[in-house]
């Protein structure tokens, strides 16, 4: 894969996360409420929260490992040329004569 896809592919998995991040409190928020009813409403067992909420708290866990698989790449590339810059500047720098 192409170094641009993967810091693109990067972004998205942390723009994911981070939509997980947000979406799985308040998921939990729904899935309390419904299991405890409110007021006169009785307790109910909402199956499509169950599954969302164990999709994406393994989507959670997912997305860590895959954002890090994608960039061990990138961070080797980059390192790599950083190294390989500085070894040739430091041996094309000229050494004054040692009297």
């Amino acid at each position: 894969m192409h170094l641009r896809l993967r810091v693109v592919a990067c972004f998205t998995a942390i723009a994911g996360a981070r939509v997980a991040n947000l979406m799985v409190p308040q998921l939990y928020r729904i899935l309390v409420d419904a299991l405890a009813g409110s007021g006169d409403v009785e307790p109910t067992f909402p199956l499509w929260a169950v599954i969302l909420y164990v999709v994406l708290k393994l989507f959670q866990s997912l997305a860590r490992d895959v954002r890090g698989a994608i960039w061990l790449d990138v961070e080797q590339d980059t390192s790599r040329r950083i190294k390989l810059r500085v070894f040739s500047h430091l041996h094309s720098l000229r050494c004054p004569a040692i009297h």
